[in-house]
């Protein structure tokens, strides 16, 4: 009986793990915004509203479409970033800060046309 017990609970312990591994997968958060302040050499954006993303070297960035860099995106570019959230997140701090930067899409104010999807395209 003790050994269908642990045996029990050790299966809900794997699957409860997998579902979790799952749903971190699976799961990103997007945060979006104007460029304040852009510091390509520490890959630090500051967004309008005072958010900090840290953006690594090999984060995808586009800009009006484009493939660039960090450095191409200028003050007043309407940013979107697209991130996978920290294991803290997922339990509903909303507040943790993301694990890390997956891609940044920013259309510049003079682009004029509306927000910009997750590949660039307009949507």
């Amino acid at each position: 009986m003790k050994r269908l017990i642990i045996y029990r609970a050790m299966i809900g312990l794997v699957l409860g793990a997998s579902v979790m591994a799952g749903a971190w997968e699976q799961s990103e958060d997007r945060i979006e915004g104007e460029a304040r302040s852009i510091d390509s050499e520490s890959g630090m954006l500051t967004l309008s509203d005072g958010k900090q993303l840290s953006v690594a070297l090999d984060t995808r960035v586009r800009r009006d479409g484009n493939i660039v860099s960090l450095s191409d995106i200028k003050e007043g570019d309407q940013v979107q970033a697209i991130f996978s959230p920290s294991v803290a997140r997922l339990f509903g701090h909303r507040d943790a800060p993301q694990d890390r930067v997956k891609q940044v899409v920013a259309t510049s104010r003079t682009k004029g046309c509306g927000p910009v999807g997750v590949y660039g395209d307009a949507t």
